[in-house]
């Protein structure tokens, strides 16, 4: 610890060399990790959550050292960690409630087909599953199939095909 107060840490974040700025960010770690880790605490609800969240915060604010004018920076740590931690908990809610829209959306239009239809499609390798399952139940073109699963428009309509001929093996006449 050089003694130096968090202004001066974070001018030489922000304006001192590379080697200068981790050591003062270490110094600057080392002073708050543990009161912006108990704020964190309070705010999320899983250790790695919580750790991420301690992290993340300190990148800030060397990320925007120069911002910091004077005083200490454990209030502007802790805004930083609460931002960072509300963050976490709307992309949460955001990620339940989009599951809990496909949950619904999924038990009330199953797609019509033979019995056991399920079964086969799960016996699928996933990308000719996901490729069958995007074309067919949600009813997208090959190219939009393409651009969710990340793959060329050729890739998309070969998995497609090789599931469509698999389960037709399985499944005799079906046609979807």
């Amino acid at each position: 610890m050089t003694g130096a107060d968090d202004v001066e840490l974070l001018a030489r974040m922000a304006r001192g060399s590379a080697a200068e700025a981790r050591a003062a960010l270490a110094e600057l770690y080392e002073r708050h990790a543990a009161d912006v880790e108990r704020f964190a605490r309070r705010l999320l609800p899983g250790e790695s959550d919580v750790m991420d969240c301690v992290h993340e915060t300190f990148l800030s604010a060397a990320r925007h050292a120069a911002a910091f004018r004077r005083g200490s920076a454990l209030p502007w740590l802790l805004t930083l960690a609460g931002r960072r931690a509300r963050d976490e908990l709307r992309k949460r809610r955001r990620r339940r409630r989009r599951e809990e829209r496909v949950a619904r959306a999924e038990a009330s239009a199953a797609p019509p087909g033979p019995a056991g239809l399920e079964e086969q499609l799960a016996r699928l390798p996933a990308q000719e599953r996901a490729a069958l399952e995007l074309r067919f139940v949600d009813g997208l073109e090959h190219e939009a199939v393409a651009r969710v699963l990340g793959v060329s428009l050729r890739t998309a309509k070969e998995w497609s095909k090789r599931g469509l001929e698999a389960l037709r093996a399985r499944m005799g006449d079906w046609q979807p």
